[in-house]
């Protein structure tokens, strides 16, 4: 159980760094 809440919280951390690498595309290329 400990391991997938672990599993579950590097997948949220994926998807926000890529959502920050994404605002900052969208920054640079406007």
């Amino acid at each position: 159980m400990e391991q997938t809440a672990k599993a579950h919280l590097a997948e949220i951390d994926r998807d926000t760094s890529l959502g920050c690498n994404f605002d900052n595309y969208l920054k640079n290329y406007y």
